[in-house]
Protein backbone atom coordinates (compact mmCIF):
# COMPACT_ATOMS: atom_id res chain seq x y z
CA UNK A 1 0.00 0.00 0.00
CA UNK A 2 1.45 3.49 -1.16
CA UNK A 3 1.78 6.23 2.25
CA UNK A 4 2.36 9.40 2.24
CA UNK A 5 5.05 11.86 3.57
CA UNK A 6 2.91 12.34 7.15
CA UNK A 7 2.47 9.09 7.62
CA UNK A 8 6.04 8.04 8.11
CA UNK A 9 5.56 8.90 12.04
CA UNK A 10 2.59 6.20 12.65
CA UNK A 11 4.81 3.82 10.54
CA UNK A 12 7.98 4.19 13.07
CA UNK A 13 5.16 3.74 15.95
CA UNK A 14 4.20 0.20 14.86
CA UNK A 15 7.80 -0.94 13.87
CA UNK A 16 11.09 -0.78 15.00
CA UNK A 17 13.44 -0.61 11.86
CA UNK A 18 15.96 -3.68 11.89
CA UNK A 19 17.90 -2.80 9.10
CA UNK A 20 17.85 -0.79 6.05
CA UNK A 21 19.54 -1.45 2.65
CA UNK A 22 20.57 1.36 0.93
CA UNK A 23 21.08 1.72 -3.03
CA UNK A 24 22.01 4.44 -5.15
CA UNK A 25 21.95 4.88 -8.88
CA UNK A 26 22.50 8.04 -11.03
CA UNK A 27 19.51 7.13 -12.87
CA UNK A 28 17.06 6.67 -9.93
CA UNK A 29 18.54 8.59 -7.45
CA UNK A 30 18.58 6.69 -3.78
CA UNK A 31 15.99 4.14 -2.60
CA UNK A 32 15.95 2.20 0.34
CA UNK A 33 14.85 -1.26 1.20
CA UNK A 34 13.75 -1.13 5.28
CA UNK A 35 13.15 -4.22 7.05
CA UNK A 36 10.60 -3.55 10.19
CA UNK A 37 9.63 -5.98 12.62
CA UNK A 38 5.86 -5.37 14.39
CA UNK A 39 6.32 -3.91 17.95
CA UNK A 40 2.65 -5.59 18.40
CA UNK A 41 3.20 -8.99 17.46
CA UNK A 42 7.04 -9.75 16.44
CA UNK A 43 6.36 -10.08 12.67
CA UNK A 44 8.59 -8.59 10.10
CA UNK A 45 7.87 -6.44 7.18
CA UNK A 46 9.74 -5.08 4.07
CA UNK A 47 9.50 -1.21 2.97
CA UNK A 48 10.36 0.21 -0.13
CA UNK A 49 11.45 4.16 0.36
CA UNK A 50 11.83 6.35 -2.17
CA UNK A 51 11.83 10.02 -1.09
CA UNK A 52 8.45 10.26 0.09
CA UNK A 53 6.88 7.41 -0.71
CA UNK A 54 6.85 4.12 0.69
CA UNK A 55 5.19 0.89 -0.11
CA UNK A 56 5.08 -2.18 2.08
CA UNK A 57 5.05 -5.82 1.69
CA UNK A 58 3.63 -7.35 4.60
CA UNK A 59 4.22 -10.97 4.15
CA UNK A 60 5.82 -14.33 2.26
CA UNK A 61 2.78 -14.46 0.41
CA UNK A 62 2.37 -10.97 -0.75
CA UNK A 63 6.11 -10.80 -1.77
CA UNK A 64 5.77 -13.84 -3.98
CA UNK A 65 2.54 -12.40 -5.15
CA UNK A 66 4.44 -8.77 -6.11
CA UNK A 67 7.15 -10.86 -7.99
CA UNK A 68 5.23 -13.15 -9.65
CA UNK A 69 2.92 -9.89 -11.18
CA UNK A 70 7.21 -7.88 -11.69
CA UNK A 71 8.03 -10.62 -13.99
CA UNK A 72 4.87 -10.78 -15.98
CA UNK A 73 5.06 -7.32 -16.44
CA UNK A 74 8.92 -8.22 -16.97
CA UNK A 75 7.86 -10.39 -19.95
CA UNK A 76 5.59 -8.58 -21.09
CA UNK A 77 8.34 -5.66 -21.96
CA UNK A 78 11.14 -8.14 -22.84
CA UNK A 79 12.93 -7.00 -19.72
CA UNK A 80 15.82 -9.17 -18.81
CA UNK A 81 17.49 -9.12 -15.55
CA UNK A 82 21.06 -7.59 -15.55
CA UNK A 83 23.92 -9.98 -13.51
CA UNK A 84 25.29 -9.28 -10.85
CA UNK A 85 29.45 -9.05 -10.62
CA UNK A 86 29.21 -12.01 -8.49
CA UNK A 87 26.79 -14.31 -10.59
CA UNK A 88 29.19 -13.40 -13.23
CA UNK A 89 32.18 -14.84 -11.86
CA UNK A 90 29.49 -18.08 -10.61
CA UNK A 91 28.81 -18.24 -14.58
CA UNK A 92 32.35 -18.18 -15.29
CA UNK A 93 33.74 -20.61 -12.74
CA UNK A 94 30.99 -23.22 -13.72
CA UNK A 95 31.91 -22.57 -17.08
CA UNK A 96 35.44 -23.45 -16.92
CA UNK A 97 34.85 -26.53 -14.76
CA UNK A 98 32.44 -27.59 -17.17
CA UNK A 99 35.13 -27.39 -20.31
CA UNK A 100 37.63 -28.82 -17.92
CA UNK A 101 35.01 -31.77 -17.17
CA UNK A 102 34.77 -32.10 -21.05
CA UNK A 103 38.19 -31.83 -22.04
CA UNK A 104 38.94 -34.57 -19.17
CA UNK A 105 35.89 -36.74 -20.23
CA UNK A 106 37.33 -36.39 -23.86
CA UNK A 107 41.12 -37.81 -22.98
CA UNK A 108 39.46 -40.42 -20.95
CA UNK A 109 37.46 -41.52 -24.34
CA UNK A 110 40.41 -40.87 -26.60
CA UNK A 111 42.34 -43.38 -23.68
CA UNK A 112 39.55 -46.17 -24.03
CA UNK A 113 39.60 -45.56 -27.66
CA UNK A 114 43.20 -46.06 -27.93
CA UNK A 115 43.06 -49.29 -25.39
CA UNK A 116 39.87 -50.98 -27.41
CA UNK A 117 41.87 -50.46 -30.94
CA UNK A 118 45.10 -51.77 -29.44
CA UNK A 119 43.30 -54.99 -28.00
CA UNK A 120 41.60 -55.28 -31.88
CA UNK A 121 45.46 -54.96 -33.05
CA UNK A 122 46.30 -57.88 -31.01
CA UNK A 123 43.70 -60.28 -31.92
CA UNK A 124 43.41 -59.48 -35.33
CA UNK A 125 47.32 -60.40 -35.30
CA UNK A 126 45.96 -63.41 -33.48
CA UNK A 127 43.44 -64.30 -36.07
CA UNK A 128 45.53 -64.06 -39.18
CA UNK A 129 48.04 -66.15 -37.35
CA UNK A 130 45.67 -69.26 -37.38
CA UNK A 131 44.33 -68.34 -40.39
CA UNK A 132 47.77 -68.82 -41.96
CA UNK A 133 48.06 -72.13 -40.03
CA UNK A 134 44.82 -73.54 -41.05
CA UNK A 135 45.04 -72.13 -44.79
CA UNK A 136 45.87 -76.22 -45.96
CA UNK A 137 42.62 -76.90 -43.90
CA UNK A 138 40.42 -74.56 -45.29
CA UNK A 139 41.48 -75.60 -49.09
CA UNK A 140 40.04 -78.96 -48.45
CA UNK A 141 37.02 -77.94 -46.54
CA UNK A 142 36.53 -75.76 -49.34
CA UNK A 143 36.43 -78.54 -51.88
CA UNK A 144 34.56 -80.61 -49.97
CA UNK A 145 31.53 -78.27 -49.64
CA UNK A 146 31.96 -78.38 -53.71
CA UNK A 147 31.57 -81.96 -53.70
CA UNK A 148 28.77 -81.69 -51.48
CA UNK A 149 26.79 -79.27 -53.90
CA UNK A 150 27.88 -81.54 -57.25
CA UNK A 151 26.22 -84.51 -55.65
CA UNK A 152 23.70 -86.10 -54.08
CA UNK A 153 23.32 -85.49 -50.41
CA UNK A 154 20.80 -85.11 -47.89
CA UNK A 155 19.56 -82.13 -45.94
CA UNK A 156 21.00 -82.64 -42.65
CA UNK A 157 24.36 -83.67 -44.06
CA UNK A 158 24.96 -80.09 -45.63
CA UNK A 159 23.73 -78.00 -42.79
CA UNK A 160 25.95 -79.91 -40.37
CA UNK A 161 28.71 -79.79 -42.70
CA UNK A 162 27.87 -75.78 -42.67
CA UNK A 163 27.63 -75.79 -39.26
CA UNK A 164 31.13 -77.28 -38.34
CA UNK A 165 32.78 -74.86 -41.19
CA UNK A 166 31.75 -71.32 -39.94
CA UNK A 167 35.10 -69.75 -41.53
CA UNK A 168 33.12 -70.25 -45.04
CA UNK A 169 30.87 -67.14 -44.19
CA UNK A 170 33.78 -65.20 -43.60
CA UNK A 171 36.20 -64.61 -40.87
CA UNK A 172 33.32 -62.35 -38.55
CA UNK A 173 32.67 -65.84 -36.53
CA UNK A 174 34.33 -67.34 -34.09
CA UNK A 175 35.03 -71.00 -34.27
CA UNK A 176 33.08 -73.46 -32.08
CA UNK A 177 30.79 -70.73 -30.55
CA UNK A 178 27.46 -71.80 -32.30
CA UNK A 179 24.60 -72.68 -30.65
CA UNK A 180 21.71 -75.08 -31.50
CA UNK A 181 17.98 -73.74 -30.25
CA UNK A 182 15.23 -75.40 -30.65
CA UNK A 183 12.80 -73.37 -28.77
CA UNK A 184 8.66 -74.03 -28.87
CA UNK A 185 8.84 -76.02 -32.12
CA UNK A 186 10.87 -73.18 -34.24
CA UNK A 187 13.76 -74.94 -35.50
CA UNK A 188 16.69 -72.72 -36.15
CA UNK A 189 19.42 -73.92 -38.20
CA UNK A 190 21.80 -72.41 -35.78
CA UNK A 191 22.88 -69.34 -34.54
CA UNK A 192 26.57 -68.02 -34.73
CA UNK A 193 28.68 -65.77 -32.40
CA UNK A 194 30.39 -62.53 -33.98
CA UNK A 195 33.54 -61.13 -32.70
CA UNK A 196 32.40 -58.73 -31.45
CA UNK A 197 30.17 -61.22 -29.22
CA UNK A 198 26.84 -60.69 -30.57
CA UNK A 199 24.99 -63.30 -32.41
CA UNK A 200 23.05 -63.86 -35.98
CA UNK A 201 20.82 -66.54 -37.33
CA UNK A 202 21.67 -68.23 -40.20
CA UNK A 203 18.57 -70.44 -42.09
CA UNK A 204 19.58 -73.01 -44.42
CA UNK A 205 16.98 -73.84 -46.79
CA UNK A 206 18.17 -76.59 -49.86
CA UNK A 207 20.18 -75.40 -52.86
CA UNK A 208 17.75 -76.65 -55.59
CA UNK A 209 15.35 -73.97 -54.13
CA UNK A 210 14.25 -71.37 -56.90
CA UNK A 211 15.37 -67.74 -55.93
CA UNK A 212 12.40 -66.29 -58.26
CA UNK A 213 9.55 -67.24 -59.95
CA UNK A 214 7.57 -66.71 -63.29
CA UNK A 215 8.55 -66.27 -66.97
CA UNK A 216 11.97 -65.34 -67.93
CA UNK A 217 12.65 -62.69 -70.37
CA UNK A 218 15.81 -62.47 -71.23
CA UNK A 219 15.52 -59.31 -73.24
CA UNK A 220 14.47 -56.85 -70.17
CA UNK A 221 16.59 -54.21 -70.17
CA UNK A 222 19.19 -53.81 -67.00
CA UNK A 223 17.82 -50.88 -65.92
CA UNK A 224 14.39 -51.92 -65.85
CA UNK A 225 12.48 -52.54 -62.50
CA UNK A 226 13.39 -56.11 -60.56
CA UNK A 227 9.65 -56.54 -60.75
CA UNK A 228 10.12 -58.28 -63.90
CA UNK A 229 11.93 -60.98 -61.21
CA UNK A 230 8.89 -61.79 -58.16
CA UNK A 231 9.85 -63.80 -55.63
CA UNK A 232 9.38 -67.64 -55.77
CA UNK A 233 7.26 -69.23 -52.87
CA UNK A 234 10.35 -70.62 -50.34
CA UNK A 235 11.99 -67.49 -50.71
CA UNK A 236 8.87 -65.74 -49.48
CA UNK A 237 8.27 -68.42 -46.55
CA UNK A 238 11.86 -68.15 -45.52
CA UNK A 239 12.07 -64.68 -45.12
CA UNK A 240 8.41 -65.02 -43.06
CA UNK A 241 10.09 -67.43 -41.13
CA UNK A 242 12.67 -65.52 -40.18
CA UNK A 243 10.90 -62.56 -39.47
CA UNK A 244 9.18 -64.83 -36.91
CA UNK A 245 12.50 -65.66 -35.60
CA UNK A 246 13.57 -62.54 -35.14
CA UNK A 247 10.39 -60.89 -33.43
CA UNK A 248 10.67 -63.93 -30.67
CA UNK A 249 14.08 -63.31 -29.92
CA UNK A 250 13.46 -59.97 -29.17
CA UNK A 251 10.60 -60.86 -26.91
CA UNK A 252 12.41 -63.41 -25.73
CA UNK A 253 15.54 -62.28 -25.17
CA UNK A 254 15.72 -62.42 -21.59
CA UNK A 255 14.72 -65.88 -20.97
CA UNK A 256 17.12 -67.11 -23.74
CA UNK A 257 20.21 -65.28 -21.82
CA UNK A 258 18.27 -66.99 -18.56
CA UNK A 259 18.66 -70.52 -19.83
CA UNK A 260 21.17 -70.56 -22.51
CA UNK A 261 24.01 -68.12 -20.92
CA UNK A 262 24.38 -66.39 -24.06
CA UNK A 263 23.26 -62.49 -24.95
CA UNK A 264 21.08 -61.96 -27.84
CA UNK A 265 20.46 -58.61 -29.05
CA UNK A 266 18.95 -57.12 -32.37
CA UNK A 267 19.93 -60.32 -34.63
CA UNK A 268 20.95 -60.19 -38.10
CA UNK A 269 19.66 -62.89 -40.64
CA UNK A 270 21.30 -64.63 -43.19
CA UNK A 271 19.12 -66.70 -45.53
CA UNK A 272 21.30 -69.50 -47.27
CA UNK A 273 18.69 -70.75 -50.51
CA UNK A 274 19.28 -71.72 -53.93
CA UNK A 275 21.83 -71.45 -56.60
CA UNK A 276 23.45 -68.32 -58.50
CA UNK A 277 21.78 -67.82 -61.79
CA UNK A 278 23.41 -64.72 -63.75
CA UNK A 279 20.04 -63.29 -65.05
CA UNK A 280 18.72 -63.06 -61.32
CA UNK A 281 21.79 -61.09 -60.06
CA UNK A 282 20.08 -57.55 -60.21
CA UNK A 283 17.32 -58.80 -58.98
CA UNK A 284 18.77 -60.36 -55.80
CA UNK A 285 20.95 -57.47 -55.23
CA UNK A 286 17.53 -55.20 -55.24
CA UNK A 287 15.56 -57.48 -52.94
CA UNK A 288 18.45 -57.39 -50.42
CA UNK A 289 18.41 -53.38 -50.50
CA UNK A 290 14.65 -53.53 -49.40
CA UNK A 291 15.57 -56.05 -46.51
CA UNK A 292 16.06 -54.71 -42.73
CA UNK A 293 18.82 -56.88 -40.93
CA UNK A 294 17.83 -59.71 -42.92
CA UNK A 295 20.36 -61.13 -46.19
CA UNK A 296 19.91 -64.07 -48.60
CA UNK A 297 22.68 -65.77 -50.24
CA UNK A 298 23.08 -68.46 -52.64
CA UNK A 299 25.24 -71.96 -51.78
CA UNK A 300 27.44 -70.12 -54.47
CA UNK A 301 28.04 -66.99 -52.70
CA UNK A 302 29.41 -69.22 -49.93
CA UNK A 303 31.65 -70.76 -52.01
CA UNK A 304 32.61 -67.46 -53.45
CA UNK A 305 33.14 -65.64 -50.39
CA UNK A 306 35.36 -68.98 -49.17
CA UNK A 307 37.61 -68.64 -51.97
CA UNK A 308 37.86 -64.80 -51.66
CA UNK A 309 38.88 -65.83 -48.08
CA UNK A 310 41.68 -67.93 -49.39
CA UNK A 311 42.94 -65.85 -51.30
CA UNK A 312 43.10 -62.75 -49.16
CA UNK A 313 45.48 -65.12 -46.63
CA UNK A 314 47.30 -66.41 -49.40
CA UNK A 315 48.29 -62.32 -50.36
CA UNK A 316 49.19 -61.44 -47.24
CA UNK A 317 51.32 -64.48 -46.81
CA UNK A 318 53.23 -63.56 -50.02
CA UNK A 319 53.41 -59.78 -48.74
CA UNK A 320 55.81 -61.26 -46.01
Amino acid sequence: MNEKKGDIPRWKDRFDEVKTLKTYDPNFKWMHLVIGKSKEDGHFILRLRKFGNNFNINSKKHLAYVKKMLEEGSKELDWHEELGDKEIKELIKKNKEFKELKQKSKKQIIHQKEVVENLLSQVGKLREEKFKIGLDEFKKDLKKFKSLLKNNFKEKELQNWLYEHPWVFGPTYIDNSKEEINRQGDWIDFIMQRYDTFYDIFELKLPSCKLFSGKRNNKIPQNDVSRKYPMSSEVKDAISQVIEYLEEYELDKTNIAWKKGISIHKPKATIVIGRNNKDEKRAMKTLNSYLNNIEIITYDDIVEKANNFIKLIENRNREK
